[in-house]
């Protein structure tokens, strides 16, 4: 499902909050348009607390303020859920918000979350600058290579350090410390076969594996 929300509905939910005492001293403005959709919903439900997970994908204009009204009426609209087994009602609650559906495969990826536990008096929420400031950026070429080429090899480096990781594993499935050497080893010479493979060096490497991880992008 969707959900757009206005002004005055979020503002409705504050002061719905502000004056049952839940959460004093909140406010919020809404900035440019923006829609999210809830792609799952998890519970645990066990004596020692009782948490629900949310994962939303935003669309539309994302800016920090819209990522903020974005999860707070995300969980505005829960905080009288109850009807748990060991708890009247929820004890932690997080949602992490995400730019596309694909961006959930990996946990770290997320754009804005917010989190309550027994230890917080309000929503706690955090946004990813990071994520923020690479929305929108138009493509660059590095090194004589296109942002689609970069990808495609950040996505061969992922699978090469699974490769060697798994020979290093079956060659050495006893001794750690020989696992990490062979591992290295392997890992060594599967990146001078990629350097090789698109000529470039392994320092021009090494930087587009960085960026992949800076930038979030797709792993295989």
């Amino acid at each position: 499902m969707t959900i757009q929300w206005k002004r005055s509905s979020i503002c409705a939910a504050i002061v719905l909050l502000v004056t049952l005492g839940q959460f004093p001293n909140l406010c919020a403005a809404i900035a440019g348009d923006m829609t999210y959709e809830v792609i799952s919903k998890e519970i645990i439900d066990t004596p020692i607390k009782t948490q629900i997970t949310e994962l939303i994908v935003v669309h539309g204009e994302i800016t920090e303020d819209a990522l903020r009204d974005a999860v707070f009426f995300e969980f505005s609209q829960a905080w009288r859920e109850t009807g748990f087994k060991y708890h009247n009602s929820y004890t932690n609650y997080f949602i992490y918000a995400y730019v596309s559906e694909n961006e959930t495969k990996n946990p770290a990826n997320w754009i804005a979350m917010l989190s309550f536990t027994p230890n917080d008096q309000v929503p706690q929420i955090s946004i990813n600058d990071r994520k923020i400031s690479n929305l929108g950026a138009a493509p660059q070429t590095k090194a004589g290579l296109s942002e689609g080429t970069r990808k495609r090899i950040f996505k061969e480096i992922i699978l090469l350090e699974r490769k060697a990781d798994a020979e290093a594993y079956e060659t050495y499935p006893y001794n750690v410390k020989k696992q990490a050497y062979y591992y290295f080893e392997r890992k060594e010479l599967y990146e001078g076969e990629l350097s090789g493979k698109y000529s470039i060096t392994a320092d021009q490497l090494f930087d587009i594996g960085l960026e992949g991880v800076e930038r979030s992008w797709p792993r295989p």
